[in-house]
């Protein structure tokens, strides 16, 4: 008899937004790894044979029964790893675009596929690319980098950090998360939630957008930072022992109490949802969601807000275990689909410098899961520099209506890095693209009487 193995409460919150989800690839997460240089095609899927068959979350099957979802262990080992040649072709670069494209759009059955889709894709002599989907239930954003980081220490023979990713460890891991549901710290985490978050009020999502899809549950946008604002961005966070990721979450905040004409804001921060150095190890679905609030933001200075901003993001860290879930039930019964944020600031901590043989790589991200608005992303490349994208729920966006709202924010970011006074306050400086001046100035007005 096959074992019923639990879904964790984080991949509860998938499974039951997958059902829900019309495109059925909005927990499509994944990247493609650019390898510059010869690759034996043999010997990597060799390494990867080997990292499927240790990682016990890339053999899971998701199952419905009269018990309800739940998951089963299924040998995956032999998992197919096509290899596309383009080379010769006069369109091979269009073909190849296409390929992943259709790679990674499709819907995965959860109950029948392997939940892991990874392809090599090559069409010039001495680059190839792997091609990692995933659904979001297996996996996370931090599962993902680990994953692609085994397969070239298991190509290269490197065992690296030992390492226990077996079905027993798995389990152990939902053990624990079962565990801290009746834990004294889980009460407090509640409790740290409950205490930031008192008395927000739901937020009105982004209007639909003529340019609407359901082909695609979201729009991207590559936010081009020059080498000379990135420098001014980094000595301006260090001037005030803050991190570049802040700068971008103070900007978004500002840029949401411009939109919607509130003071009163609230920054979504995805977190890795799990302490301590095993479970961090661990290949699983963990990740979380916690919570920046600014309330009454144009009383803040840049130095008082990014202060402030440091602070919450150090307490969502200590207790970021509690799941998003649960604060939005807690927050808003009976509202299900009642939004907390529709903004996210998401910092990729990861580092790739992964090796294949005297071949380096470049990894790019495809999605990091389903966007409730706009979300942002920060990638730290190899030479220091941030990497900036920004979704959009194509529900409300087109590439037109997202890159405005691109430009609005690097503007912001260029007035905070060249706001001489940092102890002003806000409300002092003109943080406003021209489109944008006669509405903060009608709602500073209209705060003006109400005070």
């Amino acid at each position: 008899m096959v074992e019923r193995i639990a879904l964790s409460r984080a991949q509860l919150g998938v499974y039951f937004e997958h059902l829900r989800d019309e495109t059925g690839r909005a927990f499509n997460i994944g990247q493609v790894t650019r390898i510059e240089g010869p690759l034996d095609i043999d010997r990597f899927r060799q390494a990867a044979r080997s990292v499927i068959a240790s990682t016990a979350a890339l053999n899971m099957s998701i199952r419905q029964d009269e018990h309800g979802p739940h998951q089963v262990f299924v040998d995956r080992r032999e998992t197919e790893i096509p290899y596309f040649d383009l080379r010769g072709r006069e369109d091979a670069e269009a073909q190849r675009d296409a390929l992943i494209e259709g790679f990674f759009g499709q819907t995965f059955d959860l109950a029948v596929d392997p939940l892991f889709r990874w392809a090599l894709v090559q069409y010039a002599d001495h680059e190839i690319e792997w091609v990692q989907a995933y659904h979001h239930i297996i996996v996370d954003g931090r599962s993902v980098h680990l994953l692609a980081a085994w397969v070239a220490q298991a190509h290269e023979g490197d065992g690296g950090e030992i390492r226990d990713n077996s079905l027993g460890a798995y389990q152990l891991c939902l053990a624990d998360e079962d565990a801290y549901r009746a834990e004294d710290a889980c009460t407090k985490d509640r409790q740290y939630w409950l205490d930031l978050l008192e008395g927000v009020e739901p937020t009105e999502p982004f209007e639909v957008g003529s340019g609407s899809t359901t082909e695609k549950s979201f729009v991207r946008c590559h936010l081009s930072v020059e080498r000379h604002s990135f420098d001014a961005l980094d000595a301006v966070s260090q001037s005030l022992s803050s991190s570049p990721a802040q700068v971008l979450t103070a900007a978004m905040a500002l840029m949401e109490a411009i939109e919607t004409g509130r003071d009163d804001v609230v920054v979504a921060m995805p977190l890795l949802g799990c302490l301590g150095a095993q479970n961090r190890s661990l290949v699983s679905m963990t990740s979380n969601v916690g919570y920046v609030r600014i309330h009454n933001i144009w009383q803040f200075s840049i130095g008082s807000l990014l202060a402030e901003i440091a602070r919450q993001h150090r307490g969502a860290l200590r207790h970021q275990r509690y799941r998003f879930e649960d604060i939005k039930r807690d927050l808003f019964a009976g509202q299900p689909d009642a939004l907390l944020s529709r903004v996210s600031v998401n910092w990729m901590p990861f580092q790739y410098d992964l090796k294949f043989g005297s071949s380096r790589s470049t990894t790019t991200n495809l999605s990091n899961g389903p966007v409730d608005g706009i979300a942002l992303a920060i990638y730290h490349e190899t030479d220091g520099v941030v990497s900036l994208d920004l979704d959009g729920t194509a529900a409300a966006f087109d590439q037109a209506r997202l890159k405005q709202y691109g430009d609005r924010l690097l503007h912001l970011v260029s007035c905070l890095c060249e706001a001489s006074a940092t102890e002003a306050s806000l409300a002092s400086l003109d943080l406003t693209m021209p489109a944008d001046h006669a509405r903060l100035c009608e709602f500073n007005a209209t705060a003006h009487e109400v005070g």
